[in-house]
């Protein structure tokens, strides 16, 4: 008899599943293009930037947070930015916006 939980755990994708699915359908490409975006943003919203520059420096974090934006990186990346509260693990975006 099959157990029911492997048989979920077979039939329900994983948080690290969906994310690399996510990104390849997407296909979104490796620079920014918020600061095109963020001079139309109003008082009082908050913007959500998501990346997966794996090269993200400290004057890209720094320029994010000037700008009072958050940004989401995978998990690996975010590893390297601790200290930046502004700078979030992507597996924490659904968490963050409430979904």
């Amino acid at each position: 008899m099959n157990n029911p939980i492997e048989q979920v755990k077979r039939e329900i994708p994983s948080v690290d599943e969906i994310i690399n699915a996510t990104w390849q359908k997407l296909n979104f490409k490796k620079e920014f293009m918020w600061k095109q975006e963020v001079p139309s943003a109003g008082p009082n919203q908050r913007i959500y930037l998501i990346t997966i520059d794996e090269e993200l420096s400290e004057n890209k974090v720094k320029e994010i947070m000037e700008r009072g934006l958050i940004v989401f990186v995978r998990d690996e990346i975010k590893k390297r930015f601790k200290d930046n509260d502004w700078v979030r693990k992507l597996s924490d975006l659904p968490k963050e916006v409430k979904i």
